[in-house]
């Protein structure tokens, strides 16, 4: 196989495949005897501030878009960068969208909803996500910031930290 010019990849759905390709080889994950089965989701997306587009790749990781004040949820593809070939797995999906002033996106790491916490030490979940999304979007990004962090604190309350937890927000 004829690798590309890695530097020149721009399409996150490519990325993800080159990115896939490597911690697979790397890890032998491709050989039977391979020790670890380990795979990792991630969220990535390109943006052209010129043609006000936005192009998203993910691995097990939504983004979520709110135009015109509507959420659009973009899901990324259902398996993991590396951990073996999984049934069904094809190449990563890049999905591109328009965005206008005032629009925002939103992606995070897994860290973020899976967080145990509230009343019955559930996981906070993509849909408590989503209505946070919901009224951040309404709020400049300095209020949008605390009010995820507050949100996910109030969530988590006594419970341990699950996971990394990084959340990105970009308002246009």
């Amino acid at each position: 196989m004829v690798m590309p010019d890695v530097g020149k990849v721009t399409d996150p759905g490519k990325i993800l495949d080159l990115l896939d390709e490597g911690v697979t080889q790397t890890l032998r994950q491709d050989q039977d005897d391979s020790a670890t089965r380990d795979g990792m989701d991630i969220a990535l997306c390109r943006i052209n501030t010129e043609t006000r587009e936005v192009e998203y790749a993910g691995a097990h990781r939504p983004m979520y878009a709110m135009k015109a004040g509507v959420l659009e949820e973009i899901k990324g593809n259902k398996f993991p960068i590396g951990g073996g070939i999984y049934k069904n797995q094809t190449n990563f999906t890049s999905t591109k969208i328009k965005v206008q002033a005032g629009d925002s996106i939103y992606f995070s790491s897994d860290g973020f909803p899976d967080q145990f916490g509230g009343p019955e030490g559930r996981k906070l979940g993509p849909k408590k996500v989503r209505e946070i999304v919901e009224i951040a979007h309404k709020k400049p990004m300095k209020e949008a910031a605390a009010l995820f962090d507050q949100e996910w604190e109030n969530w988590r309350g006594e419970h341990k930290q699950t996971d990394d937890v990084l959340l990105i927000g970009i308002k246009f």
